[in-house]
């Protein structure tokens, strides 16, 4: 018996081919994986929101998708980084630091974006779970000005 007899078997059943749209995917997954490892976070930031045209179901490593979101938000591309905080929390709900992620989202949605009932939700999920009280003043000051401009 030999394992590898398939690898020069042409009539060897192999995974299911990938389409256009899936090689293309991954190779852009590389591609960021290679900017973020290169400390090149604009470029990571610009093949990530082209990923995105490509595929919106498209999510990173924990790390990556984390460093993503944060870069876009460092660029003032607040809807981008909003959208791409928002997959984190989805994918990663238990990650051990959630309570910041909320907050930071919370405040780009009260301050960058006027979706004030989106910044309130996540303010609040932030409020009940923060310990900093650096953190916890800046929420309910946040909410604080959510309340009088709404």
């Amino acid at each position: 018996y030999n394992p590898f007899s398939y690898i020069n078997d042409p009539q060897a059943k192999r995974g299911p081919e990938l389409t256009p749209e899936e090689t293309q995917a991954a190779t852009m997954r590389t591609q960021i994986a290679s900017a973020i490892a290169n400390h090149d976070m604009p470029q990571a930031a610009r093949i990530y929101l082209q990923l995105k045209q490509i595929d919106p179901k498209q999510v990173l490593s924990r790390q990556a998708q984390l460093d993503i979101a944060t870069q876009l938000a460092s660029q003032q591309l607040y809807p981008q980084a909003a959208e791409a905080y928002e997959m984190f929390i989805r994918t990663y709900p238990k990650f051990e630091q959630i309570e910041q992620i909320e907050l930071m989202l919370g405040l780009i949605y009260a301050r960058y974006l006027q979706q004030y009932s989106k910044a309130r939700e996540h303010l609040v999920r932030a409020l009940a779970k923060l310990h900093g009280d650096r953190e916890i003043e800046m929420a309910k000051s946040e909410l604080s000005r959510i309340e009088m401009m709404t």
